[in-house]
């Protein structure tokens, strides 16, 4: 792959290539495009595959998924802790 295109792939939002994935496309194949066509037969079907770009960011997005959740949860725990030092609630009549 040409370092002019790697650098400009590399640069790109990960957010928006998250996205596409949700929504089915595959942007490996969409962010190569005329690149592809430099490559063997047996390298465009790794790239482009059901495997490649799943595996490449499942990591990444494990790891922001436990991040995220573990925050809520500590949040969670933070508001039931301050919600019990607050003490009874009393009702004025």
């Amino acid at each position: 792959m040409p370092a002019d295109t790697a650098h400009r792939l590399a640069s790109l939002p990960p957010v928006s290539t998250l996205f596409a994935t949700f929504l089915g496309d595959n942007p490996i194949e969409h962010l190569l495009g005329p690149t592809l066509s430099h490559l063997s037969a047996v390298q465009r079907d790794v790239l482009t595959g059901f495997e490649f770009f799943p595996n490449l960011v499942s990591g990444a997005f494990h790891h922001g998924l436990v991040i995220v959740f573990s925050v809520a949860a500590s949040m969670a725990l933070i508001s039931a802790v301050a919600s019990a030092l607050r003490g009874r609630h009393q009702r004025a009549d």
